[in-house]
């Protein structure tokens, strides 16, 4: 069946063509939040936590974190244990598969490297043969610091896709990212040390630094800043000297990061991080990852503060798109499932909801003990009709008597197309009386609703039952179908265009 919503066809074939499903899309990624989100005691546990989830979620046997110092390939981390290999190992670079990916500086992956005449002379194929296998480098300050890489023995049996190198680029940018963030933090202390030692060495390394840097004090005022941070935040360092940090800090985020200021002032926390948003000069938003130590006199009064700030905002924005195609996802999923519960020329529910409900209410009329009614209706000499004045106009007839159907009926009501000409409205809760009612108003609408020449009339049957008298043994809706049906083929034999009642 057709969506007819073009827009809904383009986002949920966008998804399809990611290659992976939409499941499997949303478990990847809550993998990558968590693995955003979590907090790591060093990089050693990190590593680990990258390969395992690599390896579940590419379905690999084999995953390792390499260092690549010039010619080196040196082992960071590896999973499964038993698989041969040790952290710390070392190997020259060009007896790795890694040797293609640096030599790429990208994603490298194959299927079955046995059936490449070339790759399969490769020194790892013939030691080991490693038939499937995929890359990607791990870039740190703007260089291949080493690879993440994930192998199996067997051959995969479908290709990889993009999903799937999407996924371990995303990982590898995750892992440079903490490298980075450690890398920052061992300068940090070290620069810190050095400071109290030496003021010139300071000086040297804070005006250098490639992150932003800046010396704070207690009331939050900027007392030196250095060249990154002015560029992350737009401000030339005499107009940064003018201000303070919360001037620049979003209002949503301030508070937080006053109290984690008072918390050090009050000496109850040495250090704190947090990721935080900065307000530009030109009023856009910038997402940065703060750190900060304080320093203090020797009478161990607090002297100034001191802060790193990283620009995350891409990695925070990769994020929020992941967030949105779930999101995107969802809806798609919710709108299909609606499509294919209704009829696509009507918008009526379709035969299969119609059972379904029917089903439903037959049991709630038990529980309930109140009646409930079928309404079964009929176009008369439909086919005739559409011989006569043509389908489009055949099909106009019965998106008009779907109208007068939803105007007519009440909105605890279930009104379905079962097929054709044939409708059928569900009343719960309805008695003889009350379904007789309905039934005449609906009659009289359509007949209302014609314009001649392209008239029409339709035939009703409608049934009453108690509940006494419903069958919940039966596994189908049968007898209350067949029921209904037999009034609506009297209703015909009577000369159409009327209604005739039956209650049991």
């Amino acid at each position: 069946m057709s969506m007819n919503n073009p827009k809904l066809e383009k986002d949920f074939s966008q998804s399809l063509s990611l290659g992976i499903r939409p499941e499997d899309l949303a478990i990847r990624f809550q993998e990558l939040h968590r693995l955003s989100q979590a907090k790591y005691s060093d990089l050693t546990e990190l590593h680990f936590d990258y390969v395992t989830t690599g390896c579940r979620l590419l379905d690999m046997e084999v995953g390792i974190i390499s260092r690549i110092e010039v010619d080196t390939y040196t082992i960071q981390a590896v999973t499964p244990v038993e698989s041969g290999m040790q952290v710390g190992q070392q190997f020259p670079l060009g007896d790795t598969y890694c040797s293609w990916v640096v030599k790429n500086a990208g994603t490298l992956a194959y299927e079955e490297i046995g059936a490449d005449d070339a790759r399969s002379r490769h020194p790892v194929y013939v030691s080991a043969k490693l038939e499937a296998y995929i890359s990607t480098p791990i870039w740190v300050d703007g260089k291949i610091h080493g690879t993440l890489n994930f192998s199996d023995k067997k051959a995969r049996e479908n290709p990889f896709s993009t999903a799937d190198r999407e996924l371990i680029e995303l990982m590898a940018l995750g892992i440079g990212q903490a490298i980075e963030r450690d890398l920052l933090e061992q300068r940090r202390n070290l620069a810190t040390q050095r400071m109290n030692e030496n003021i010139e060495i300071f000086e040297s390394a804070f005006k250098y630094a490639s992150i932003g840097l800046a010396l704070v004090a207690p009331d939050g005022r900027w007392l030196r800043v250095n060249n990154a941070l002015c560029n992350i935040v737009g401000y030339l360092p005499d107009e940064l000297l003018t201000i303070d940090f919360q001037t620049i800090t979003h209002p949503d985020d301030l508070n937080t990061d006053l109290g984690m200021v008072q918390e050090m002032l009050a000496g109850t926390r040495d250090t704190y991080q947090m990721e935080k948003r900065y307000i530009h000069k030109d009023g856009h938003i910038i997402w940065i990852l703060l750190s900060v130590s304080l320093v203090h006199n020797e009478d161990k009064t607090p002297k100034y503060f001191i802060s790193q700030i990283q620009d995350v905002s891409a990695q925070k924005q990769a994020i929020e798109e992941l967030h949105q195609k779930q999101r995107q996802l969802e809806i798609a999923n919710r709108n299909l499932e609606e499509l294919a519960q209704r009829d696509s020329l009507t918008k009526l529910y379709n035969r299969r909801s119609f059972e379904n409900h029917l089903e439903q209410e037959r049991h709630r009329c038990q529980r309930s003990k109140t009646p409930l009614s079928l309404l079964m209706l009929d176009l008369d000499y439909f086919k005739q009709y559409n011989d006569k004045f043509g389908h489009v106009a055949g099909d106009e007839a019965l998106q008009t008597i779907a109208r007068v159907l939803m105007l007519e009926a009440r909105k605890s009501d279930f009104i379905a197309r079962l097929g054709g000409e044939e409708f059928a409205i569900i009343l719960p809760e309805t008695n003889a009386k009350g379904s007789q009612q309905i039934a005449e108003r609906i009659l009289l609408a359509i007949t209302e609703a014609n314009q001649a020449p392209h008239e029409l009339t339709a035939s009703i049957g409608l049934l009453t039952a108690s509940p006494e008298n419903i069958d919940l043994t039966s596994t189908d809706n049968q007898s209350l179908v067949q029921q209904a049906d037999q009034a609506l083929y009297q209703a015909k034999d009577n000369g159409r265009n009327c209604l005739v009642q039956k209650t049991i």
